[in-house]
């Protein structure tokens, strides 16, 4: 039990400083979700990198399959959910910068965070099941409270795809993580950017 409170310690010490960060930029709100996800970043590489909690394993086809089963997840929940209320105003104006966030930069810092850094300590404590099921759970708390609308949904998807980036983080590293979660947010950006066409935003 010890362990899981470090954990969640280690979580929220990169999260409370990533969210006043945020705040403070706020008034810019296009930019106040890249610098958040920057904030998420370097907190948890620096914090993952000292406390060796990183596991960084040589690439395998297992990332490809992940990246798939990502990709698939989340074209399924997006054809079954209704859609979410998505804060419009924090997402920055530009493809290239969508992709950027969505892509690559979201993915990679929150995947440092939720498996890096606090399932990579359980991990390496000895945990293993329970340490993908904490991180999931962990993973789905930003997302819940990135939404006003479709809670629901949007905790149960992020479960679903914490359990599934935790898995690929136990057996590939942060590469199928990664890999997995960025794939996931390509179906949803997708969706998005369908949705947005189709309103004329």
């Amino acid at each position: 039990m010890i362990k899981f409170l470090i954990s969640f310690a280690l979580w929220m010490v990169v999260f409370l400083p990533s969210s006043i960060v945020a705040s403070l930029a706020y008034q810019h709100k296009k930019n106040a979700g890249v610098v958040m996800q920057l904030s998420l970043l370097v907190l948890s590489l620096s914090l993952a990198l000292y406390l060796r909690t990183l596991v960084i394993t040589p690439l395998k086809i297992e990332i490809v399959l992940f990246g798939v089963l990502g990709f698939i997840y989340s074209l399924i929940l997006n054809a079954i959910t209704k859609e979410p209320d998505i804060p419009l105003e924090l997402i920055p104006r530009g493809l290239m910068r969508q992709i950027l966030l969505f892509l690559f930069l979201a993915p990679l810092s929150e995947e440092l965070w939720t498996r890096g850094l606090t399932e990579g300590y359980l991990l390496k404590s000895g945990y293993n099941g329970s340490a993908i099921v904490f991180s999931a759970v962990l993973f789905a708390i930003p997302h819940m409270l990135a939404f006003k609308r479709g809670k629901v949904a949007i905790v149960t998807g992020s479960f679903l795809l914490g359990l599934i980036a935790g898995y690929a983080y136990y057996t590939t590293g942060i590469a199928g993580a990664f890999f997995a979660h960025s794939c996931a947010n390509l179906a949803g950006l997708i969706k998005f950017l369908k949705s947005k066409s189709n309103s004329g935003l």
